[in-house]
C-alpha cells in the first residue's frame, strides 16, 4: 500500500523499483553494511511510488541469517514519515512566528508555572527566557490582580475560554 504496488507485482522484483535514481548509490551502502553484519536502524530517505509521487520514509534494515550465522537475506521495515515531517514543519513555522511576532507571547502550566516566553515578552515585561521559565506567572501579576489571575487558571483548567482579557501586568523594574 506505502509504495502502491500489489504484492503480485512486486513480489520477485529488486527492491530498487521503489529508490529513485539519484539514490540508488544508498541501496549499495545498505547493502554492504547489512553484509558485514550491520542492523541499520531509523534511516530516514525517499522512496517512489507506482505513480511516481515520493514518500519521505524511515528504515529499519537488518540482516537475516541462515543456522550458521551467514547473511543470507534482508528484513526491511519502511514506516512513512510524511505525516510527521508535515507537523515538523508545521512546528518549526509556529515557533518562527512566535520568536519573530512583536507581541509578547507566553505559555503556561494550569498551574500557572511559565513554560515559554518569547523574545516580545523580554522586552515587554523586563525578565529573559531563563529567568522567566519556571516560575510562576504571577512574576507579571499586580499583588492587587493576583486574585485575577487564579480566576483565569481556575476557568482553563475546567475547559472554559477566557478570552480577550484587558488587564495591567507588572514589569521587571516594578
Amino acid at each position: 500500500v506505502l509504495f502502491g504496488y500489489t504484492a503480485a507485482e512486486a513480489v520477485g522484483r529488486s527492491i530498487r523499483m521503489f529508490i529513485p535514481a539519484d539514490r540508488q548509490q544508498e541501496e549499495d551502502e545498505v547493502l554492504s553494511r547489512i553484509g558485514r553484519g550491520e542492523v541499520i536502524e531509523h534511516f530516514e530517505t525517499i522512496r517512489q511510488r507506482k505513480d511516481g509521487t515520493f514518500v519521505p520514509i524511515s528504515l529499519t534494515v537488518s540482516p537475516v541469517r541462515n543456522a550458521s550465522g551467514q547473511v543470507i537475506g534482508v528484513s526491511k521495515i519502511a514506516r512513512d514519515v510524511g505525516p510527521e515531517k508535515q507537523l515538523e514543519r508545521e512546528a518549526f513555522r509556529l515557533a518562527a512566528i512566535v520568536s519573530s511576532s512583536e507581541d509578547a507571547i507566553v505559555s503556561k502550566t494550569l498551574d500557572g508555572i511559565i513554560v515559554t516566553w518569547n523574545e516580545a515578552a523580554e522586552r515587554m515585561f523586563g525578565y529573559t527566557a531563563e529567568e522567566a521559565i519556571g516560575q510562576s506567572i504571577k512574576i507579571i501579576v499586580p499583588l492587587d490582580r493576583q486574585d485575577e489571575e487564579d480566576s483565569v487558571l481556575r476557568r482553563i483548567r475546567a475547559g472554559e475560554g477566557v478570552g480577550h482579557l484587558e488587564t495591567v501586568r507588572r514589569r521587571k523594574d516594578g
